[in-house]
């Protein structure tokens, strides 16, 4: 039971800096450092929303965007977080 907690316990922790990673190249190509026509760039913007767009997608549907600040990805970082604590807290109680 704890190897599978600390299995999903460190999926979860990816999966929230593939989150962090997308937001911070969005940003880059947002104020123009990052240009999206180079191939890197494009490649890896690809890669981080094929991952995290379905998931903000979902979100999106009950919390639309705030005029020009989209907040599903704080959104999906907070609700990962509340599953992690909740994991570690059933972890707790069966391994009394």
């Amino acid at each position: 039971m704890i190897t599978l907690a600390i299995l999903l316990n460190q999926l979860i922790t990816l999966y929230i800096w593939v989150i962090v990673l997308g937001v911070v190249l969005s940003w880059l190509i947002g104020f123009r450092i990052a240009n999206p026509q180079h191939r890197l760039v494009y490649l890896t913007g690809s890669f981080l929303a094929a991952l995290t767009e379905p998931v903000y997608e979902r979100i999106r549907r009950v919390v639309p965007p705030i005029g020009m600040l989209d907040i599903s990805p704080l959104i999906l970082i907070l609700l990962l977080q509340l599953a992690r604590f909740g994991m570690w807290e059933f972890v707790a109680m069966v391994t009394r």
